[in-house]
């Protein structure tokens, strides 16, 4: 829409262009930047910034799950070059990526999350039920919120 003096203005139709006065140039001007942020949100997704955070669960393994033998030697072999502190990154170079990413909780307050876990599976016989129901066999690294590697699970 193009204004020119003597127009209506579309925020206040009773206004023309020259007779707006400065307190409704800016209201005008918040409600635009209001207009812009509330698009640029809902673009967004109202991303939190933890997006690396959010579980990744494997897109579709068949159970009884066997890795491959090349990938069981790049998994035990990428394991034993991990150290804690490395950061995900490091440790996606050195084993590939994982077949599973999951959120790590607070022991105490399962509302706060402190971490997240990649897992990379050796052999699993079901993808649900007990320890001893699934009789899996993994390597779990964990990183703290910081993104860093915190402890490294082996069974």
């Amino acid at each position: 829409m193009e204004l020119s003096v003597g127009s209506k203005l579309p925020f206040f139709p009773d206004k023309s262009v020259e007779r707006v006065l400065p307190k409704e140039r800016e209201m005008n001007r918040n409600f635009a930047i209001l207009i812009v942020f509330v698009v640029t949100l809902m673009q967004s997704g109202c991303d939190t910034g933890q997006l690396d955070m959010k579980s990744k669960q494997p897109a579709e393994i068949d159970y009884p799950y066997e890795a491959t033998h090349a990938r069981k030697k790049q998994i035990m072999e990428g394991c034993s070059l991990i150290a804690e502190g490395m950061t995900k990154e490091d440790v996606v170079a050195k084993m590939g990526e994982p077949d599973e990413v999951n959120p790590q909780f607070d022991k105490d307050d399962w509302d706060k999350q402190v971490g997240m876990s990649y897992v990379y599976l050796l052999s699993r016989k079901s993808p649900n039920g007990s320890a001893a129901e699934k009789d899996e066999h993994l390597v779990r690294i964990i990183f703290d919120n910081a993104g860093k590697v915190a402890r490294i699970d082996k069974w």
